[in-house]
C-alpha cells in the first residue's frame, strides 16, 4: 500500500469512527447495560489512538 493510499484509508476509518461514537454516544449511554456504555468509551479510546497515528504518518510528512 502506497502512501497516499494509506493516508486515505485513514481518513476513511477516523470519518466511520467518529459517526459510530456520535451514533453510540446517542443510542447507547442513557438506554443500555453497562457494556454497551463501556465499549463506547473503548471506540473513543480507538479513534483516539486512529488520530494520533494519522497525525503522526500523515500531518508530519506533508
Amino acid at each position: 500500500m502506497d502512501t497516499t493510499n494509506a493516508h486515505s484509508t485513514l481518513s476513511k476509518i477516523i470519518v466511520v469512527e467518529i459517526v459510530l461514537l456520535i451514533i453510540g454516544g446517542v443510542f447507547v449511554t442513557n438506554m443500555h447495560p453497562y457494556w454497551m456504555q463501556v465499549s463506547v468509551l473503548l471506540l473513543g479510546w480507538l479513534l483516539l489512538a486512529t488520530l494520533v497515528i494519522w497525525f503522526i504518518g500523515c500531518k508530519s510528512r506533508t
